[in-house]
């Protein structure tokens, strides 16, 4: 599951996604920010193209309704209002569906809000850590949701 985070509907959706005209709204840091309730919350997390390549935009995600859904529970409302990549790759190393993340997707964040990210995805020092980190949670036969018995 680590070693391709995408499944293969998933894949299929992805490139419907591609072909669809979509025209998105384009959302200001203000107006992001402005959302951070569990009435109204949304979050921004850094984009990736068809390929997965990071692409150094980031889409607006709606979390409002799916926090109760949210497998982690509600503690996703802490990204409302906010740039949530971190948090987003820091709690998901296996991926999460590109098909979610389009059905929550409500826009794009305006160029340029977020450029000065202190962590590059795309370096082989991160690859390999999320590759170790799912290879070591595969190892202890852990749930999904990662625990102390990682260690």
């Amino acid at each position: 599951m680590c070693k391709n985070n995408v499944p293969a509907a998933d894949a299929k959706l992805k490139g419907a996604a591609a072909a669809a005209s979509t025209v998105l709204k384009t959302i200001s840091k203000s107006e992001l920010a402005s959302h951070n309730t569990p009435h109204s919350a949304w979050c921004a997390v850094h984009s990736t193209d068809a390929s997965g390549k990071y692409t150094g935009g980031h889409v607006v995600l709606d979390i409002t309704s799916f926090a109760s859904k949210h497998p982690g529970g509600d503690l996703i409302l802490l990204a409302a209002g906010k740039d949530a990549s971190v948090l987003f790759e820091t709690y998901h190393p296996r991926g999460v569906p590109h098909s979610l993340v389009r059905k929550l997707q409500i826009g794009v964040m305006e160029k340029g809000a977020y450029e000065n990210s202190f962590y590059s995805w795309d370096s082989d020092f991160y690859k390999v850590l999320k590759q170790r980190v799912c290879e070591r949670i595969e190892e202890k036969g852990l749930q999904l949701r990662g625990s102390g018995e990682i260690l």
